[in-house]
């Protein structure tokens, strides 16, 4: 007759220790900071970043570390204006802590698809006169 292996922790134990790893799993995870994401719309392309890079040179300079202080979520629309609707609905859906628009097209988008996410307007001509503001204080 074979013989089950004895156990190592009794089952009485068992129950006992699991809720306490769980809960210390928990604590620690709760304990981390949560790291913002900011998403970025260009209608320019990877191959010429342009004010994607001085966005990323500003925060650089101020302390920032990308994936450590922040996440930064880009989007190329390649100097195709139908694409930023879905560029867009992407940063949304992902629930960015803020989206930065790099250009007047894409901050118009980016204000007709949500109000509840804050647009910041890293280079914008005229946005009272397109209508992307209210006024130069009020914004929205």
């Amino acid at each position: 007759m074979l013989q089950s292996p004895p156990r190592l922790v009794p089952r009485a134990t068992q129950t006992k220790i699991i809720p306490v790893i769980w809960t210390r799993a928990s604590l620690t995870a709760e304990a981390q900071p949560r790291v913002p994401t900011i998403g970025m719309l260009s209608l320019g392309s990877p191959d010429n970043p342009g004010c994607v890079d001085r966005v990323r040179r500003g925060l650089d300079d101020l302390g920032y570390v990308d994936g450590r202080t922040h996440v930064l979520e880009l989007r190329w629309a390649k100097d195709r204006v139908d694409m930023l609707p879905s560029l867009v609905a992407d940063l949304v859906r992902i629930n960015v802590d803020v989206i930065v628009s790099a250009s007047t097209p894409a901050a118009a988008v980016v204000k007709e698809a949500t109000t509840s996410i804050p647009i910041v307007l890293a280079t914008s001509f005229y946005p009272v006169e397109t209508g992307i503001i209210r006024s130069l204080t009020h914004g929205r």
